[in-house]
């Protein structure tokens, strides 16, 4: 609860299925209270306003790192879990977060990543190729194999392991998601040991070898610049391979549905592949909400927070905010759309920005030509995985 505060509440779990198959209603009933509303079933204060939301996203104030530390309250077995966490990019601050960011930025540049065009849109034609032409699991087929072999070929992890990364990540980042339990918490737990020791190997080959890629990068680099720690490369490397493809996988799924769901032709919505690209990430946006702690006592749009006080920001609300978007309930990318929040924004804004980007604007045209008259085989069930959003399957047809 944000202190001092008298707040709306509202009360909405995040497991029913009624929700989590369409959670922007719910969105609808937060935004008519206020721009801070409590939500009782998180015992915190979420807001849908995408200026305030924009706002907390930049305001260096308002941080990912928990006050009291990973470990406040953290039961024994769940310390190899938080161990990997107090070493991520995504959740540390500066200086700890700079000197980290700045080890493996040089690898997500446009410039660098132009290089890699070609490469994905060959692996894109390829695993296109031996679908079947009737009916199909699109996400199985390929939203599921596409991002994790790019970001493999990109670190450095061999091919073959794509299937067993898929697991761990799945594995970790349900500790993120609504249903977590302490079958979840377990099996996270393993899940970290297992990709840890799995790295933690690869980097000493590494270390002999000639190759170009980010692991080479950082296990050379670190040798004269002493830059990271061992234990450092391989938490970076495990938040880029689980960053690098989780999120993904729902954006191109939840993406082709929107399109499919649209009033416009699949060839219309492939004309312009960036545009396409980002109304996919603001209608069909992949993480839904981001948790930031006050790190002082501070007053903001009225609203009185205390140092470790959290507050939920709902992305993919704030990218339907009417105050922002004209009809912002529309998948329409022929609409001068202003810049959505899907990716962050501020210090913590998505390093893999661009390749996310990249994927979508070659994946799209590419599965609209092939299957230019795709349409469901069956109506699309989303996953009881909330903060994610993304679809248990998604058979497609001719």
């Amino acid at each position: 609860m944000v202190s001092g505060n008298k707040l709306h509440s509202i009360r909405q779990s995040p497991r029913e299925p009624k929700f989590f198959q369409n959670p922007f209603p719910f969105y609808s009933e937060l935004r008519n209270l206020g721009s801070v509303v409590r939500w009782a079933d998180y015992e915190m204060p979420v807001s849908c306003d995408y200026s305030l939301v924009n706002k907390i996203l930049r305001d260096k104030r308002f941080v990912r790192e928990p006050i009291n530390g990973f470990f406040s309250n953290t039961p024994a077995f769940l310390q190899p879990f938080y161990e990997n966490e107090s070493r991520s990019i995504l959740e540390r601050e500066p200086p700890y977060h700079t000197r980290l960011k700045s080890a493996v930025l040089p690898f997500f540049t446009k410039k660098k990543l132009k290089v890699l065009e070609s490469e994905i849109r060959g692996l894109c034609l390829d695993l296109l190729k031996d679908i079947p032409s009737k009916k199909f699991n699109i996400i199985e087929s390929f939203s599921k194999k596409f991002p994790v072999i790019v970001i493999c070929r990109l670190v450095g992890v061999p091919e073959s392991m794509a299937a067993q990364l898929v697991t761990w990540s799945n594995k970790m980042v349900a500790m993120y998601q609504a249903r977590r339990n302490r079958t979840i918490e377990k099996q996270a737990v393993l899940a970290t040991t297992s990709f840890s020791h799995y790295l933690t190997d690869l980097v000493q080959v590494k270390k002999k070898s000639n190759d170009h890629d980010l692991i080479s990068y950082l296990v050379k680099n670190n040798e004269s610049t002493k830059l990271l720690t061992t234990p450092e490369i391989v938490s970076t490397i495990i938040l880029l391979l689980n960053a690098g493809h989780e999120a993904t996988v729902h954006t191109i799924s939840n993406g082709i549905k929107a399109m499919i769901e649209s009033k416009f032709t699949l060839k219309e919505l492939g004309k312009n592949p960036q545009k396409l690209s980002a109304e996919i990430l603001r209608f069909s946006t992949p993480l839904h909400m981001f948790i930031r702690y006050s790190s002082i006592d501070m007053r903001l749009d009225n609203v009185r927070f205390k140092k470790g006080d959290k507050i939920g920001l709902l992305l993919a609300a704030a990218n339907r905010d009417p105050k922002h978007f004209v009809s912002p309930e529309e998948f329409n990318p022929f609409i001068p759309r202003k810049p959505n929040l899907s990716l962050g924004a501020g210090l913590h804004f998505c390093l893999g920005a661009h390749l996310a980007r990249l994927e979508l604007e070659i994946a799209m045209p590419i599965l609209i030509e092939k299957f230019p008259k795709m349409n469901f085989a069956e109506p699309p069930q989303y996953e009881d995985n909330f903060h994610f959003y993304g679809l248990k399957e998604l058979l497609l047809e001719f």
